[in-house]
């Protein structure tokens, strides 16, 4: 199965082969097709994420400069730890409208 999230259409879409057993004889001697699927995001919603993102209260630009400056100079270090706690705690958390 392929995932492709780099489509150039606008729109998702969605593909999918039917495996089941009925299919599958509907065609013998016939190699089955891979699955696969694409997904993508228009640019207008790429757009629209990033001007939502920079306009938050919640951005902290003092912040992202030190993580800037720290990663140019090779000393970021990822914990992964804490990466899947965090990971983890979000996606435990209700969804908002």
């Amino acid at each position: 199965m392929n995932i492709n999230l780099n489509g150039a259409t606008p729109n998702p879409i969605i593909t999918q082969q039917d495996s089941t057993p009925a299919a599958k004889s509907a065609n013998p001697g016939q190699v089955p097709a891979e699955d696969s699927a694409t997904l993508s995001i228009g640019q207008d919603s790429i757009d629209t994420l990033t001007s939502q993102a920079m306009a938050s209260s919640e951005l902290r630009s003092d912040k992202i400069e030190a993580l800037r400056q720290s990663i140019a100079a090779g000393q970021y270090k990822v914990e992964p730890d804490k990466v899947a706690e965090a990971i983890l705690g979000e996606s435990e958390r209700p969804v908002s409208s």
